[in-house]
């Protein structure tokens, strides 16, 4: 995952585009000298207080040739990097990348890694330097070498200069969710292996702790994960974060495990020596040492970090820090996966499938889909003419479910009496929907097809059971509204005026929102303001427009 400079995501499939456009147009910065790649490695060999003024005017000449991933070795030479030194330049990188270089995945490399750069940046590219490190780093030739200039006050040498080593541990461990590895995980995690000799565990948040980030109210972190949906599976944090650590150094024994409590293996393990956390886990760290003490273990050494400065807070979550929950809140309302190709459907109009729970916001994001131009279908108003008087549906709801569900004066369905009897019984539920579902597809197909003679370019079928009815083989793509459970249960209680047990068994007779999002190429969430649901739906819009229209 990376940023553009203005702080908005791009995933994958939107970066191999973008990186297409940027290929094609490396002619022409070869003819005119200025040449880029996808991969860059950043040699620094300076003493640490000249690079420490100078780390920031680096990453801007970095941003301007590398594309992608730029690996920051400091000290090639040194015998040993677990020097003072290098943990003090360590957090200045990351919060320079951070403010200077957000399109670039930085990373910090405490080892030599052989692998092919497109281009070495370097502040000492002598022949004597850049042959010794080809020799010694088993560096593969790079396409291109880049002279960092140090400040002309700097009077920079390239000698090393030796300071104190750092303290050291055998085995260290750490925890977390490490949703996304941003540059906050990289610092946690460069602090770790710094200290570390020989194994370094991590434990990492999976199951009921990405529900709550504690259920030990000792803890005083019970609050809910910010769109907790959005977390990325465990076997793909895992294999994130093993990958980014024998990068940064293939020396040591990583044992990555996922947790389901808070402690995890920091109280069971009397390996276990020092452990790592941010200033904002302290407590946390506390309670474990704690919890060792119980138990007859000896009491982990605590090493506290400052995580990086982000620098885009947003308004709906305003952390000063670079945080996984800001970077779900930037993924809202772009494409987290490529839509499947649907040749079987016709081109025009396009038609999106937006699906959510009860209470979600749908019908808000339909209504600004349809400010923007976007034709609507609202299978539920299409539901509630199946129950009118004189629809095949009554009679068939009638016999399925009895007398009770008519409303006599006036020959319609009562649906809050049908719904007691639905949303408590699944087996209920699937009956009606037999019945139902199949009238009401065909009259969205009705709409459809009027919407295409009308020349309309975007149809959107808003629909609660998009998914769980199979509707989603009519659309392009599937969009999803969330809203976590308590705002849910707010909206029900003052919109049907229900009861706190009622709302509920309504939204828990439903699939878990984990469930559609799964499903999803696009996810909003209208926990917030409406002008902030409003600009999530804007940069969908605008993606649609951009890449998925095609003239008639």
């Amino acid at each position: 995952m990376s940023l553009d400079v203005t702080g908005v995501f791009f995933t994958r499939h939107q970066l191999s585009a973008w990186k297409s456009g940027v290929i094609n147009c490396l002619g022409f910065w070869a003819k005119s000298g200025l040449m880029v790649g996808d991969v860059g490695l950043m040699v620094l060999t300076s003493p640490v207080k000249h690079l420490l003024r100078n780390v920031n005017k680096f990453l801007k000449q970095a941003e301007k040739k590398v594309t992608e991933r730029l690996y920051i070795r400091i000290y090639p030479s040194a015998p040993n990097p677990r020097t003072t030194e290098v943990s003090k330049l360590i957090p200045v990188i990351y919060y320079a990348a951070s403010q200077e270089c957000r399109n670039l995945d930085v990373r910090v490399i405490l080892q030599n890694l052989k692998r092919r750069y497109d281009v070495v940046l370097s502040d000492n590219i002598s022949a004597e330097f850049r042959g010794w490190l080809a020799s010694h780093c088993n560096l593969e030739a790079p396409a291109h070498w880049e002279q960092l200039v140090i400040d002309h006050d700097s009077h920079a040498s390239h000698a090393y200069h030796s300071e104190e080593h750092l303290r050291v541990y055998n085995h260290v461990v750490l925890g977390g969710t490490f949703d996304r590895i941003h540059n906050g995980h990289k610092l946690l995690l460069s602090e770790a292996v710094l200290r570390t000799t020989e194994r370094l565990t991590i434990g990492i948040s999976d199951g009921p702790l990405l529900h709550r980030q504690c259920s030990n109210v000792k803890l005083n972190v019970c609050s809910e994960k910010v769109l907790k949906e959005l977390i990325e599976p465990l076997p793909e944090r895992m294999k994130a974060l093993e990958h980014i650590l024998r990068e940064m150094d293939p020396t040591l024994e990583y044992n990555l495990t996922g947790i389901t409590d808070p402690y995890g293996p920091s109280t069971v393990d009397p390996c276990l020596e020092c452990l790592v956390a941010s200033r904002e886990t302290l407590r946390g760290a506390d309670m474990v040492n704690e919890e060792r003490k119980k138990k007859g273990l000896t009491k982990l050494h605590i090493h506290c970090i400052d995580m990086v400065d982000d620098g885009c807070s947003i308004s709906v979550h305003p952390e000063d820090k670079v945080s996984s929950s800001t970077q779900r809140i930037q993924l809202l309302g772009t494409l987290l996966r490529p839509p499947t190709p649907r040749p079987d459907l016709p081109a025009h109009p396009y038609i999106i499938g937006l699906t959510g729970n009860i209470a979600s916001g749908k019908s808000r994001v339909r209504e600004h889909l349809k400010s923007l131009g976007a034709g609507v279908v609202d299978c539920d108003r299409l539901g509630h003419e199946c129950y009118l008087p004189g629809s095949p549906v009554v009679q068939e709801v009638v016999d399925a479910f009895g007398p009770s569900v008519l409303d006599s004066s006036t020959g319609t369905i009562n649906r809050a009496n049908l719904g007691t009897i639905v949303f408590s019984d699944k087996e209920e539920m699937q009956k009606l929907n037999k019945i139902v579902w199949p009238r009401i597809l065909d009259k969205v197909k009705q709409q459809i097809e009027a919407y295409r003679e009308q020349g309309v370019e975007v149809v959107v079928m808003e629909a609660a059971v998009l998914l769980e009815a199979g509707w989603d083989a009519a659309v392009h793509q599937v969009w999803v509204t969330i809203v976590p459970e308590l705002e849910a249960v707010e909206r029900l209680k003052e919109r049907n005026k229900l009861t706190e047990e009622q709302a509920l068994c309504r939204i828990r007779s439903q699939p878990q929102a984990s469930q559609l999002v799964a499903k999803a190429n696009v996810v909003f969430c209208s926990q917030w303001e409406t002008d902030f649901t409003n600009s999530q739906v804007d940069k969908a819009w605008k993606m649609l427009k951009t890449h998925y229209l095609q003239k008639p």
